[in-house]
């Protein structure tokens, strides 16, 4: 797998894990929906978006 590509996987994780650390303490103000497992999806969603492509996320 691309370097590239394995660093925004790890990335993702460690930041959703952060996230779902975080918020039990009300630090966090909004609810969240956590995508633990599916990293792999924006990563590769994102890898084959070309420069005009418009995309909106959605937790649904």
């Amino acid at each position: 797998m691309n370097d590239r590509l394995y660093r925004s996987l790890y990335r993702i994780r460690r930041v959703e894990e952060e996230v779902a650390r975080v918020y039990p303490t009300d630090k966090i103000k909004s609810p969240v929906h956590l995508s633990i497992g599916q990293e792999a999806v924006s990563v590769g969603v994102c890898e084959a978006l070309r420069p005009t492509d418009v995309v909106f996320g959605t937790y649904r």
